[in-house]
């Protein structure tokens, strides 16, 4: 399964599912490269004039470069591939512990759009159910990314990559 993310240069944050459709977050990052030439002094031998009797060194400024910014493409599609992993992580363990007051805030530090509303209804619906997840540690839930992420279209603010989801947990009242 594929899923577009966005990717935005200096944010970044990706969801993605074996079963799902297209969702987007945001990841971060700012790479950039700035290069500058101050001026430099050139001392050049020439013969005396008649009146000093010495030169005067010449000083020539040095052409300045703009500073540029560089996207490291590399960079962005490996963290977008990290932020995916980490909010599965965190949706995981929001379920384990559904007590946890922080629950709603690491949610919504980590999804976006339907990815955090359907997190949300999760979460809402074990505290309703008073069910709580517990890790199958014989067979652990897990998520992977299959395949290289890869900007949508050239477009550096999108990314797709292809995720299975494993969900093992096992539910309890």
């Amino acid at each position: 399964m594929y899923r577009a993310v966005t990717a935005v240069v200096t944010t970044a944050t990706l969801l993605a599912a074996c079963s799902g459709g297209s969702d987007s977050n945001s990841p971060e990052t700012s790479p950039t490269s700035v290069e500058t030439s101050a001026p430099t002094t050139e001392t050049t031998d020439t013969e005396p004039t008649a009146t000093s009797g010495t030169t005067a060194p010449e000083t020539t400024p040095a052409p300045t470069v703009a500073p540029t910014t560089t996207i490291d493409e590399a960079a962005i599609l490996a963290e977008a591939e990290a932020a995916y992993l980490e909010a599965f992580q965190v949706g995981k363990e929001a379920l384990r512990n559904p007590d946890n007051p922080d629950n709603e805030a690491l949610l919504e530090a980590h999804y976006t759009g339907p990815n955090l509303e359907t997190a949300m209804e999760n979460l809402r619906l074990t505290l309703d159910g008073n069910f709580i997840a517990v890790e199958n540690t014989e067979n652990p839930s897990f998520a992977q990314v299959v395949g290289v992420p890869e900007f949508v279209d050239g477009d550096q603010g999108t990314v797709r990559m292809a995720v299975c989801e494993f969900n093992s947990d096992m539910i309890f009242e």
